[in-house]
């Protein structure tokens, strides 16, 4: 998403494709507004999960795990967005047998972290954003997938057992074909946070909808999706694809603000649910172009 920046006090760095460094400002914030990250320090800057591609935008207190990196919005108690760097290697191994109880995040503010009493009553699921599967290459990384920062109220049967299941399982399809894939997921937030529907003792906002964005540097494609958070029938995810521009309007992120101007036009303006085609199935398997 291309525009003018607001200027404001604090500039957060931004790791750029290959080793350049580009400025980005803070917008300002209003009174539905998350706090805002602080400077980028050397430790934000490596954050492996980022890949090339750098932060979508500069609200929310930052996490570096392992396996991803997100932003939480204190207010409305779900991450921003979420990012994963996925390689062939890791997105190999699966391990069903290695599911954990979600815990509160130790690294939110005394308070801000969801709890589980949150989600009683069976109609909304811990949705992760950053899924579990994806980090099964390691134990630690896979811990840190059930912290409740990473989950968002999502329904349950018939949305986040079924066709968001299947999504994820595709971006997985991707990701076993592909040297690296640039995911990120979130919630999108009501656009009147003052009547928003919120669940549990922490008052946890329930997103409308939930987008994911893949991107695939060595093809410069990409696929992205906007899923109302309600019951869906089948599990066709496919029609729910959109552009990524339409994502950015939705959730106000920028999210290839590293690419060059005309690249990320037109990346981000194209609208595909499948821009790939996988090739060579197996082990030696290739996501080219379509």
């Amino acid at each position: 998403m291309r525009g003018s920046k607001t200027i404001s006090v604090g500039i957060f760095a931004t790791v750029l494709w290959g080793s350049a460094l580009s400025l980005m400002t803070l917008p300002a914030l209003s009174a539905n507004s998350a706090v805002a990250v602080k400077p980028a320090t050397a430790a934000v800057m490596s954050c492996a999960a980022l890949g090339n591609m750098g932060k979508p935008g500069p609200r929310g207190i930052f996490l570096c795990r392992k396996g991803y990196a997100l932003a939480f919005d204190v207010n409305a108690k779900v991450p921003l967005w979420v990012v994963e760097s996925l390689t062939r290697e890791r997105s190999l191994i699966f391990d069903k047998g290695r599911r954990r109880p979600f815990t509160q995040d130790p690294d939110l503010p005394p308070g801000t972290s969801p709890r589980n009493e949150d989600f009683r009553g069976g109609v909304y699921d811990k949705g992760h954003m950053a899924p579990a599967e994806d980090s099964d290459w390691d134990a630690d990384a896979s811990r840190e997938t059930y912290y409740l920062s990473n989950v968002a109220p999502m329904v349950g049967r018939k949305l986040n057992r079924t066709l968001w299941k299947r999504l994820e399982e595709e971006v997985r399809n991707w990701a076993q074909c592909s040297n690296q894939l640039y995911v990120v997921t979130g919630p999108v937030l009501p656009t009147d946070m003052a009547r928003a529907q919120r669940i549990g003792p922490s008052r946890v906002v329930v997103p409308t909808q939930f987008y994911k964005v893949v991107y695939q540097p060595s093809t410069r494609r990409a696929a992205a999706f906007l899923v109302p958070n309600v019951e869906q029938s089948g599990k066709e995810f496919e029609r729910f694809a959109t552009s990524v521009d339409e994502v950015e309007k939705r959730t106000g992120l920028d999210f290839f603000a590293v690419l060059p101007d005309a690249l990320e036009a037109e990346v981000e303006a194209r609208l595909s649910s499948t821009p790939w085609r996988i090739t060579n199935r197996g082990l030696d398997c290739q996501l080219q172009a379509r």
